[in-house]
């Protein structure tokens, strides 16, 4: 099964009752329409669910695959599609042999982490991050920014809720209508910086030391820095600006671990801020050497697709359908993650500023990262 879905608002792909999960949509949606029995719809290992790609809470995918056992008709695919909620479609079934697994198969996957360009804006003065990097920040307009801002926060909030607003150490909750006051006028003064070319090259040269074989230990949780499991493999990363001020960070590897791409990017992104060398990401590799990693942002992480090509090379061989869209069903695809996911990430950062407190947290790291 070829599927796509939105994320938001879903506790991630796996089925984990109670919570909504894409798995436990899709297994009701299965029963409704009469591809699996009432007896085998209580959980998704009865009828053999596999995912090529696990994706977490509110992680999207334009596309995933799920291997299973259904009883397929020849509409079963419309009647899903018009059982389903919006934010989930599925592009296609295709018979396999009973032995098929979807992530064995599967040889690598392609991952988009969409970043606002504002995301970029250094560090101001005052902040812990700035007192990190010492001296060697040279101003880019990103304080003139911060100035601003600064100036407008003095005037709308008293001392004392300005130090509990920026001081990491009082965890000021994100849903105090204090905060989103602050956030919101956070929010409307990053939207005034404007990103310098050098720092879109910047973000591009920091991603770009994470292709190779690494050890990822760092990027990831409850892995020691002996696992060989926290060996991980990038084949290529792509980095472009789009045309409404988001940042397009795709990354293609043979596997992931839990939160290593969030991580990889927020480390990125730290280096850009802070005008720091590239090479400093490799830093992280390092065994034996635990380091701090925030993690970016679960919203702006898509599933772009899994890669089957040496098996879709066996199927080629034997003469049958290989496992990949055709090009209907990819404008299809393309047109879903225009308007489902896209707008999704852009309206959720206008509604709740995710990446702006993105950015109120990096700048009252206290822990030396790097």
């Amino acid at each position: 099964m070829l599927l796509g879905y939105r994320g938001s608002g879903y506790y991630g792909m796996q089925y984990n009752p109670p919570h909504r999960t894409i798995e436990g949509e899709i297994l009701a949606k299965l029963l409704e329409v009469g591809a699996i029995s009432e007896k085998n719809s209580s959980a998704p290992k009865k009828n053999s669910f596999m995912a090529a790609a696990r994706t977490d809470k509110g992680v999207h995918a334009m596309l995933n695959l799920l291997s299973l056992k259904i009883s397929l008709q020849e509409d079963t695919v419309a009647k899903l599609n018009a059982a389903l909620p919006p934010e989930i479609r599925v592009w296609g079934i295709q018979p396999a042999n009973k032995n098929f697994n979807a992530r064995s198969a599967c040889g690598s996957r392609w991952y988009e982490y969409l970043v606002p360009d504002f995301a970029l804006i250094g560090p101001p003065r005052s902040s812990s991050l700035y007192q990190i990097v010492g001296g060697c920040y040279r101003e880019d307009g990103s304080q003139e920014v911060w100035d601003a801002f600064l100036e407008q926060a003095r005037r709308r909030f008293s001392g004392d809720e300005l130090y509990r607003l920026q001081d990491t150490a009082q965890k000021p909750c994100e849903d105090d209508p204090l905060m989103q006051d602050y956030v919101g006028l956070l929010s409307a003064a990053l939207n005034n910086y404007r990103l310098p070319s050098s720092k879109l090259h910047a973000l591009e040269a920091a991603m770009k030391e994470y292709v190779g074989t690494h050890n990822f230990y760092n990027f990831t949780t409850g892995k020691l820095s002996g696992d060989p499991s926290a060996q991980r493999h990038i084949k290529e990363v792509v980095v472009t600006q789009t045309s409404s001020r988001w940042i397009s960070v795709r990354i293609h590897g043979q596997s992931f671990m839990l939160h290593q791409i969030r991580r990889m990017v927020a480390l990125a992104v730290i280096v850009v801020r802070c005008q720091l060398p590239p090479s400093l990401v490799r830093n992280h590799f390092a065994a034996g050497v635990r380091k701090y990693i925030p993690r970016a942002p679960a919203q702006g992480l898509l599933l772009e697709g899994p890669v089957f090509d040496q098996y879709n090379t066996k199927l080629r061989n034997l003469k049958y359908r290989e496992i990949r869209p055709d090009r209907i069903t990819l404008e299809h695809m393309c047109r879903f993650r225009d308007r489902q996911i896209y707008t999704a990430i852009a309206q959720e950062e206008t509604q709740r500023h995710v990446f702006c407190h993105f950015v109120r947290r990096m700048n009252c790291l206290v822990t030396p990262i790097i």
